[in-house]
């Protein structure tokens, strides 16, 4: 304690020892007390650990220096503390105390250090365990899913090499095996084997020849069933339908039939008997009157006959008579307000309506019960080829001369047009037939085209079916289908097809597509034009398409081609103008002032069908050979780039193309060198020497893919060197590479498309022949990945190349599934469910 409080309390002690120190002692305690008041506040914790320590020791010496009674922890750090601020004044059994406090704790520290020492070394050594373990387990996760997709691998390609050594194997089960072979395990293997399954079930085919001339203006009876024609011999021949084999020839041949499903009856002669072409009976008698074979329809039961009258300006008027074929009686005059020709009588499939044409922009249809009028149609741009009515009576549809349809819905309410899309037709239409529910129609062309529409929507029902070269006469649904069709060209081949399986992986439409280019924006879209007519952009997912007006329809063109966002187009006519347009209006952007006429230009374009032109992505910018064969670049507001010239061996080219943004050109030579062009300025290389180079092409990143004898390779143009090599073992004058990283394309010299496996450079399927394509065609993928386009200069083809969709298209195309026995066979199940859900 303070040593002044100390003093004057002993000294205050000392004093009250004699009675007359009492009072001296008093007043020095007063004087001192405040200060040891101060000091007891000050230090009271300080007093309170003291006396705590004090008794502390004083039980631990009674109890023989027991170390359970000593201090540990938070007490212990507590008094050590205490003792280094205050320095207390401590006896020898206190210190004593604490320094065998201090003692033990710093023993059990050394104890809990080794104790943690040894317990980390386990904990480490559990850890390393249990990664090693976990490594293990990974690593036998790893190689059990390798051996799982090992096995499933080589189970599918046993199921495909099962499947392709069964060659008669039906369509649908070819389908499903593919589907179930690539579920097991997606690879070259199996999708070639999907591809082909797909691709060479098309719904689409050719048929017999019909060694027969179909005959009349109406040589399908008016319940569809039956063909008239007359053979070599010039006999009448009667041909069913639906198996398109001879029924019946007949002599003289008749001018009408029909089926009515105990008979087949047909009218002859000058004077119109109603013939039994089983028996050669005439059915009831003649009504006395003759007319030409168009002016005349049978109904479908046989009973009735329709003759029209031609008007005249004497007060004939023109109509259709109807007589009772069994008395040979006239029934009733159904009359006309034109007095034109009549023709193409014949009846509706339900007999209950005559159809005709009257003069050649005027068609009409009567009531056979009333003898009313229920329809007429009249003008129009172009004349009347073809006039029908569905089964059900609910629509009317005509053709025309200049290729378009119309079509009308019929009902209680009336009569109603239909706002349909443009018929894709560029010829005149010369046959239309609906479907036995009448949901469905086809229309066809004499410029070999066939288009089904979707009589509820008015819109196309799928991709129009092209016949080059070849004069379409008739395509009609087979009686009581709506799926399968028939289509007869001029020589009499047939097509047969079948709106189950349009959703094929091959789409291929008339005309020109020489850019083959496959637009994302401002919609999905392949440009496609005929050498005189209209360009018209189809949506490559579907039926839909639109046609761009264009006002120089009438100008031949020798070649188009699009810009990659689908936005402009160039094309490039017979008398060597060249346009730049919009691919939305029709509208030009720019008429360039160099021409291009020459026979070797023509020779390209025309023949071979290989463009010799580009645009840059956005169409801003276009790269074309000149008559003098110098390449020229001009941009969309007219400034051009001076014209490179080429040296006399390297003039006939084979390819040209602009980077995206239009600041590089690669061409390729027929020679098949490729050569890359800095059109900034900076100059010009030979990228790939002659024999490597035959196509060159931009691709991402700067870079321009090549392919020549025996393969491929992909240049960066900067670095001037080769990244990626392709060993295809076979030459190729043509490649696509596509942007996904997935395929390449190659076509081959007989004009084959073949698809690969662009990492393992390994074949997806056989190669795909291509209509009137050759190995000078272009192709290219779209941006996507998604469409492999390959132009011609008679057709534009697309192919669905998005492997991951070939199993859905597969199992679109199956008519018939699987047994249980063949699933059990060929899939190792007996599950009756097949791969197809």
């Amino acid at each position: 304690i303070d040593r002044n409080v100390i003093d004057v309390l002993v000294e205050a002690r000392l004093l009250t020892a004699g009675a007359d120190g009492i009072e001296m002692a008093h007043e020095a305690l007063i004087e001192a007390w405040p200060r040891l008041r101060s000091w007891i506040d000050d230090n009271r914790d300080g007093i309170r650990m003291h006396r705590h320590l004090t008794s502390a020791a004083s039980a631990w010496a009674e109890l023989g220096r027991d170390e359970g009674e000593l201090y540990r922890g938070a007490r212990l750090s507590a008094t050590l503390s205490w003792m280094g601020d205050s320095a207390p004044d401590l006896s020898d059994l206190e210190r004593d105390f604490v320094d065998g406090a201090v003692a033990m704790s710093e023993t059990e520290l050394r104890q809990h250090v080794r104790a943690n020492r040894r317990l980390r070394i386990l904990v480490a050594a559990s850890v390393v365990g249990i990664i090693v373990a976990a490594a293990g387990t990974v690593l036998a996760v790893s190689q059990a899913k390798k051996a799982q997709r090992g096995r499933a691998a080589a189970e599918a390609s046993q199921l495909v090499a099962t499947v392709r050594g069964q060659p008669n194997l039906s369509a649908s089960a070819k389908l499903q095996l593919a589907a179930a072979a690539d579920r097991r395990a997606s690879t070259p293997v199996t999708q070639g084997l999907l591809f082909d399954a797909i691709a060479q079930d098309p719904g689409f085919k050719a048929g017999n020849v019909l060694h027969v001339t179909l005959t009349g203006e109406t040589p399908i009876s008016a319940n569809g069933g039956i063909l008239l024609g007359i053979d070599e011999n010039v006999l009448g021949v009667v041909i069913d339908a639906n198996t398109l084999e001879p029924r019946r020839t007949r002599a003289p041949r008749p001018t009408v039939v029909v089926d009515t499903g105990s008979h087949l009856l047909g009218v002859v002669g000058s004077s119109l008997e109603t013939v039994d072409l089983e028996t050669g009976a005439i059915v009831g008698r003649s009504p006395g009157v003759s007319a030409s074979p168009a002016q005349i329809g049978l109904s479908p039961d046989g009973t009735t006959l329709a003759v029209g009258n031609d008007g005249d300006g004497g007060g004939t008027q023109a109509g259709i008579s109807l007589f009772d074929v069994a008395s040979g009686k006239q029934m009733i005059t159904m009359s006309s307000a034109d007095n034109g020709s009549i023709h193409d009588v014949t009846f509706s499939p339900d007999g209950r309506h005559v159809l005709a044409i009257v003069g050649d922009r005027h068609a009409l249809i009567w009531d056979t019960t009333t003898g009313k009028n229920v329809f007429e149609a009249s003008g129009g741009a172009a004349p009347v080829t073809r006039f029908a009515m569905s089964p059900s009576g609910g629509h009317i549809a005509l053709g025309r001369d200049d290729g378009r349809v119309e079509m009308w819905t019929m009902n209680d309410l009336g009569l109603h047009p239909m706002d349909i899309q443009p018929s894709l037709h560029h010829g005149g239409i010369s046959w239309i037939d609906f479907d036995l529910q009448g949901e469905r129609m086809v229309s066809t062309s004499r410029d070999g085209t066939a288009v089904v529409w979707d009589t509820v929507t008015g819109k196309l029902a799928t991709p129009p079916r092209a016949f080059t070269g070849r004069q379409l006469a008739y395509s009609f649904f087979r009686p009581g289908s709506s799926t399968s069709l028939v289509s007869i060209d001029s020589s009499g081949q047939t097509w047969e097809w079948d709106l189950q399986k349009s959703t094929g992986l091959v789409t291929t439409v008339a005309g020109a597509n020489l850019g083959a280019t496959v637009s994302s924006s401002p919609e999905p879209g392949v440009l496609v034009s005929t050498a005189v007519g209209a360009m018209m952009v189809y949506d490559p997912s579907g039926p839909a398409s639109r046609e761009v007006p264009f006002e120089s329809a009438t100008s031949p063109k020798s070649a188009i081609a699009g810009s990659a966002d689908g936005t402009r187009f160039v094309v490039v006519y017979d008398d060597g103008r060249v346009d730049l347009r919009d691919a939305l209006s029709g509208a030009t952007v720019f008429e360039f002032e160099t021409r291009v006429t020459s026979p070797a230009f023509n020779e390209r374009f025309g023949s071979v069908g290989t463009t010799l032109i580009a645009l840059d992505r956005g169409g801003t910018r276009v790269a074309y050979q000149r008559a003098d064969q110098r390449i020229e670049v001009v941009d969309d507001n007219g400034t051009s780039l001076p014209p490179i010239s080429l040296s006399y061996a390297r003039r006939n080219l084979q390819s040209i193309d602009l980077s995206d943004d239009g600041s590089e050109l690669v061409v390729s030579t027929q020679a098949g060198e490729a050569l890359w062009y800095d059109l900034k300025g900076i100059g010009a290389a030979s990228i790939a020497p002659q024999g490597t180079g035959f196509d060159a092409q931009f691709i991402s990143k700067g870079r321009v893919a090549v392919v020549g004898k025996g393969g491929a390779q992909i240049i960066d143009l900067r670095a001037r060197q080769t990244t990626d090599r392709y060993n295809f073992g076979t030459d190729f004058t043509r490649l696509a590479v596509d942007g996904t990283g997935r395929l390449l394309a190659t076509i081959d010299e007989a004009g084959a498309v073949q698809l690969w496996n662009a990492d393992l450079v390994s074949r997806i399927g056989e190669a795909v022949q291509i209509r009137n394509v050759s190995s000078s065609v272009p192709i290219r993928f779209s941006a996507d990945g998604h469409y492999l386009l390959i132009s011609g200069p008679q057709e534009a083809t697309w192919i669905d190349v998005w492997t991951a969709d070939w199993r859905g298209v597969a199992c679109s195309l199956v008519t018939e599934r699987l047994s249980s026995a063949d699933l059990a066979l060929y899939l190792g199940s007996s599950e009756k469910v097949g791969p197809c859900p």
